[in-house]
């Protein structure tokens, strides 16, 4: 669902895509470290799979987004990841 793009001057970004054949987005991270790269990774994962199955993000999900600073609570947001909440309706 995400990948890892790291440039040849050692910064990177997460792309990913909310279904097969929409366009591919992208969160840029900076310079960081491999291991710091996969847990965002990991992170974006699990807000993709709650908005896609309509469901609300789990408590060490929910937990993991209180803990990030505004400037990347403000990246998510852009993207369409932060703040999903299922709707209500029913059919």
């Amino acid at each position: 669902m995400a990948s890892i793009v790291t440039y040849g001057d050692g910064l990177r970004r997460i792309d990913f895509a909310f279904g097969a054949r929409e366009r591919r987005k992208c969160v840029r991270l900076g310079r960081v470290s491999g291991k710091t790269a996969e847990s965002v990774k990991a992170k974006i994962e699990s807000l993709l799979a709650d908005r896609l199955a309509r469901k609300p993000h789990a408590p060490e999900v929910a937990k993991s987004l209180a803990e990030r600073d505004e400037k990347m609570l403000a990246r998510l947001r852009a993207m369409g990841l932060e703040g999903f909440e299922p709707t209500t309706k029913r059919l």
